[in-house]
């Protein structure tokens, strides 16, 4: 009964230690509190008075992250009257080192040192640099590759702060891992900001990645004549697995980068060329079967983050989307296309927790969605609670107490928060999550 309950035969061994929530989805830092938000408008209220150092210590304010707020350390200097200001930010595996003052901000971070670099690896940062719109690769004098943002201070509004340094922090996050997957020989320059699972849960979450992979790669040659038929099956049945794969394993480089490839070539692709993208998904995601537990280790890990890469989502852009996206994968039931139809409707869930940072509640809605589906992973990990789909059937009493927690938990934030607790008639897989839709659609917030 349960649904993409894939891991049943890899319990019987040791699981890991049991946590109350394990972490799962993207960082976001959209929705900060009240607080911070006035730190923003003061930045800048100071950049427009022509305060730059005012300003950029408020919008240090704002970067921070209250639940890990390590993440920003700053320090101001004053050297024979002249005011600077030193700044540290964590993105990741990341550290970006700043200097800022009255005239002038720059940041930057050390990825790779080598003797001699390849040609295919210049080519590659020159190709990058080509991409970027705020921050450059540079090769400095001492043979270390570094990605670089700086600015006037006359221009440094809190926007272009915000956005520079963003990309400056997630595109050197990114990039390192990718270095050390393509590139054997450099030496990444680690900042010992990574702290790793224990081998006996890497190893858990390498196996439900890898159990996932072939399940995905045994539907696609199952329905194979159908997705040729109607290729958006195939659209569904891949981008949700990268989605939720990425959502509950939080992949860093190579295998994060095949996720993003593959939402960029979909929602950049016109219908008629969706069986060109089906056939690179299918390419891409049975390369990954080849990834080694080692290098899966190496890139699953946890980290503070400062900068989210979800964009804010507001929950009519969720409700539009997903109402667009219905009769499309309703039809497709309709014609006895079951098993990827409901592939079509975690899709519409998935899709937002991988794009979008929706309202908190929204979030954890959708959350305990995701744990429904993947029951055996989250218990494998610790995490028991909230479970309302058992062998045996739907528990109602579960769902409605899992969904009063969500209530309780926000409704200081979100006075006018309301979700359907009723029960969910569990006659199928598509029956559940239509229904279980239905209640994302319905709620206030």
């Amino acid at each position: 009964m349960y649904i993409f309950d894939f891991l049943k035969d890899f319990f019987a061994s040791k699981n890991p230690t049991p946590t109350t929530e394990i972490n799962v989805g993207r960082f976001s830092d959209s929705y900060k509190p009240v607080e911070q938000k006035q730190m923003w408008e003061q930045a800048i209220d100071r950049f427009n008075h022509a305060d730059p150092i005012a300003s950029f210590t408020h919008f240090f304010e704002y970067l921070k992250n209250l639940d890990e707020p390590t993440n920003i350390s700053y320090k101001r200097l004053d050297s024979e009257g002249k005011i600077s200001i030193e700044f540290i930010i964590y993105q990741g595996s990341k550290k970006l080192v700043g200097l800022c003052d009255e005239e002038h901000l720059e940041a930057e971070v050390e990825l790779a040192y080598n003797e001699h670099y390849s040609i295919g690896l210049l080519r590659r940062l020159l190709e990058e640099n080509n991409n970027l719109q705020y921050s450059k690769y540079a090769l400095k004098p001492n043979n270390r590759i570094s990605l670089k943002f700086d600015t006037n201070a006359i221009d440094a509004n809190p926007y272009k702060l915000y956005f520079g340094l963003k990309e400056l922090a997630c595109v050197s996050d990114r990039m390192d891992d990718q270095m050390r997957h393509l590139f054997k020989s450099l030496q990444i320059i680690e900042h010992d900001l990574k702290a790793y699972y224990s081998p006996e849960v890497s190893q858990f979450k390498y196996q439900h990645f890898q159990v996932t992979l072939k399940q995905t790669i045994a539907l696609y040659q199952k329905y194979e004549m159908a997705i040729d038929q109607f290729p958006k099956l195939g659209a569904y049945l891949f981008l949700n697995t990268a989605y939720t794969l990425d959502y509950l394993m939080q992949p860093e480089g190579h295998v994060a980068e095949v996720f993003e490839t593959l939402h960029t070539r979909y929602h950049t692709t016109a219908a008629e060329a969706i069986p060109q993208a089906n056939n690179l998904a299918n390419k891409l995601l049975t390369e990954l079967l080849d990834f080694s537990a080692t290098d899966f280790y190496y890139e699953s890990y946890h980290s503070i983050h400062t900068f989210g890469l979800p964009s804010p989502g507001p929950f009519q852009l969720v409700k539009d989307n997903i109402a667009a996206e219905l009769p499309h994968i309703e039809h497709l039931y309709s014609i006895g296309h079951v098993e990827l139809a409901t592939l079509g409707l975690s899709y519409t869930i998935s899709f937002h927790l991988f794009n979008h940072a929706t309202p908190k509640p929204v979030m954890e809605l959708m959350r305990l969605y995701i744990k429904n589906l993947n029951p055996n992973y989250f218990m494998g990990l610790g995490e028991t609670h909230d479970i309302f789909i058992k062998p045996t059937g739907f528990d109602p009493k579960i769902f409605k107490k899992s969904v009063e927690r969500i209530q309780d938990k926000y409704k200081k934030s979100h006075p006018n928060l309301h979700i359907n607790s009723s029960p969910i008639r569990f006659e199928d897989s598509f029956s559940f999550s239509r229904q279980y839709i239905d209640r994302i659609l319905t709620m206030t917030i």
